[in-house]
């Protein structure tokens, strides 16, 4: 072989030029990028359901208000890293005195993403008072 040349015959390059990108990997996306594409998909805009068990003594006000807290809680959805379950997602709040004292979450999911989605709902709520709700209610909200 010539000096400078490899076992091939080819020539390196000692200036360190620029090699062209390799092109991108074809097959299946990785893990990481189908988890963002799914957590980018849960990020869009949704309403849920609301329901309260029991009564607001001032339902106009009040009303805007959950509907104020439902868009607000709809930032924890990607903490699912998955598709939508089939039977959605519940979140379910209750309030004393005005304050939120307990959240809970429920859908068909591992136990970590449940814990993830209730982590993001505590931090959320905190120090939203609802001070038309005297008496301990419950509200749930519900993504399909």
């Amino acid at each position: 072989p010539r000096p400078g040349c490899g076992a091939g015959g080819a020539r390196r390059n000692n200036r360190g030029a620029a090699r062209p990108a390799p092109p991108p990997p074809r097959g299946p996306p990785h893990a990481a990028d189908r988890i963002l594409v799914q957590r980018a998909a849960l990020a869009q805009p949704r309403t849920p359901s609301v329901e309260i068990d029991g009564e607001l003594p001032e339902p106009a006000s009040g009303a805007v208000r959950l509907a104020e807290l439902a868009r607000d809680l709809g930032v924890c959805l990607p903490e699912l890293e998955g598709p939508m379950p089939r039977g959605g997602l519940t979140i379910t709040l209750g309030f004393v005195d005005g304050k939120v004292e307990t959240t809970d979450a429920r859908a068909k999911v591992g136990k970590d993403r449940l814990a993830a989605i209730e982590s993001c709902v505590d931090e959320r709520t905190v120090g939203v008072r609802l001070p038309e709700i005297l008496e301990p209610v419950r509200v749930e909200f519900r993504w399909q």
